[in-house]
């Protein structure tokens, strides 16, 4: 990993863990939504920087900052704040792509080639013929564009290069295609969703209808098998036919559906007003969130995160695992947290470890500090003088020596312990306990990289 990506990487991860899990409510444009969702959240919006409430479209460069598309430019978040770019101008940015290491924010005239902090205006076409077709710019693959005529016809499909367009492939099933349509391209074939039906076109253009149902709205692959969204559910597409896979009424596809896909293989499918995760294992549609004026897009980024761009501005929901908790103690602080599987372990300040929520143990002499670590089947928390695993809805503590027990963290198949003086290796299996080192002084903070090597910060440096 380079040390700009490892930077963008730290900034977000610490930006996200700082940041409330709702904006808060303000009079104007930028005024809290009714939206309805037990996730946690973040929200950006003017007051944030973003130069529009209306967005259109996130996505995530090979350098691991995020772009967010608006009606009014575009801006870059490095995970602290957001850089505006074209001043508020008037500009309409759909898509992003990456060409050559380059990242371009496309509109439907013009592309804006991003350098630094500042961004250079190219045309899409040269001979001023075509435009972007905005509502196919995000879901074909990386490189992919479709272009179109100002009257919204006459449509080719591209390939992005350093040198400019190179058109692929034109046909007249591409100009049937309705603004809440995607196209889906597949490594052989393209299938284009319209009125009449949904067609495979092969790359030589040559087209064959799979089905005249004609209200599915668009298309993607998981675990081998292709899926098409429809008003009435989902579907697998075959060779020459579609079969019903799960049966779901969408109140509000007028915009179209958008789906996309985690890296657990969860699908995430969104109409325009609410998201939902499908659980193709259970055969079940889990609603996430719901209440939004409208959302144009989707995206996962490459922390597992799902973006959602709306016209209430874009929101960032942590993992779509992660829930909002209320302590019923409104004098308590919840000091550590710590993710198992999909549950929430939390440490407080009078004492208290939750578990989803519930609190499983309570202690008044107690607190927990700010410092949790996940090592094989507990969680383990730094408690007064003592240090504490919690495993299911029980904890117990590992009965150390008393002391200022500072920090813990996970190095291999070890428990690392930090104290005032000294740096401790606990092995959960043994219950054995080394004094690994007592030269540095005030020990802060440990991390294991990955490559064998601990990293420690104390009061002296790292």
């Amino acid at each position: 990993m380079n040390k700009s990506r490892m930077k963008v990487m730290m900034l977000l991860w610490a930006a996200l863990l700082c940041c409330g899990a709702e904006a808060v409510p303000v009079a104007g444009h930028a005024e809290e939504p009714l939206l309805e969702s037990s996730l946690s959240y973040r929200r950006f919006t003017t007051l944030d920087g973003l130069s529009q409430m209306q967005t259109e479209t996130v996505w995530q460069d090979a350098h691991g900052y995020i772009y967010i598309g608006t009606l009014s430019g575009f801006v870059r978040y490095d995970g602290r704040s957001l850089t505006p770019f074209l001043g508020g101008r008037r500009e309409n940015i759909v898509a992003f792509q990456e060409v050559e290491g380059q990242v371009r924010a496309l509109g439907f005239v013009r592309q804006w080639l991003v350098s630094g902090n500042e961004a250079s205006m190219t045309p899409i076409d040269p001979k001023n013929e075509l435009l972007l077709n905005n509502f196919n710019a995000t879901d074909l693959p990386p490189g992919y564009v479709l272009l179109e005529d100002r009257k919204e016809q006459n449509r080719v499909l591209c390939q992005m290069g350093p040198q400019g367009m190179e058109r692929l492939m034109k046909s007249p099933l591409l100009d049937e295609m309705t603004p809440d349509r995607k196209l889906y391209l597949d490594s052989t074939s393209l299938y284009v969703p319209t009125a009449q039906g949904l067609f495979r076109l092969d790359s030589g253009g040559t087209s064959v209808r799979l089905t005249t149902k004609g209200d599915y709205f668009s298309l993607i692959r998981t675990d081998g098998q292709l899926l098409a969204l429809a008003a009435d559910g989902i579907y697998t597409v075959n060779s020459d036919s579609m079969m019903l896979r799960h049966a779901f009424h969408f109140e509000a596809p007028d915009y179209g559906l958008s789906m996309r896909q985690d890296r657990q293989g969860r699908l995430f499918i969104a109409d325009s007003h609410t998201i939902w995760r499908y659980d193709d294992t259970s055969q079940t549609m889990q609603q996430l969130a719901t209440g939004f004026n409208l959302i144009k897009g989707l995206y996962v980024d490459s922390w597992n995160r799902l973006w959602a761009a709306t016209y209430q501005g874009a929101y960032c929901f942590f993992h779509c695992n992660f829930v909002n908790h209320r302590l019923a103690d409104p004098n308590d602080i919840v000091r550590a947290v710590a993710m198992t599987d999909s549950t929430a372990v939390m440490g407080t300040l009078n004492g208290k470890v939750l578990v989803s929520g519930h609190v499983v143990y309570h202690d008044n002499e107690n607190y927990f500090a700010p410092s949790a670590a996940v090592l094989a089947d507990g969680v383990y928390m730094v408690g007064r003088g003592d240090v504490a695993v919690v495993r299911g809805d029980s904890v117990h503590w590992l009965g150390l020596s008393s002391d200022k027990y500072q920090f813990v963290s996970r190095f291999g198949d070890r428990l690392i312990i930090g104290t005032r003086s000294s740096l401790l290796s606990y092995e959960p299996a043994s219950r054995h306990i080394d004094t690994l080192t007592t030269e540095i002084v005030r020990p802060w903070c440990a991390a294991d990289d990955g490559q064998g090597r601990l990293w420690v910060g104390g009061n002296s440096g790292v």
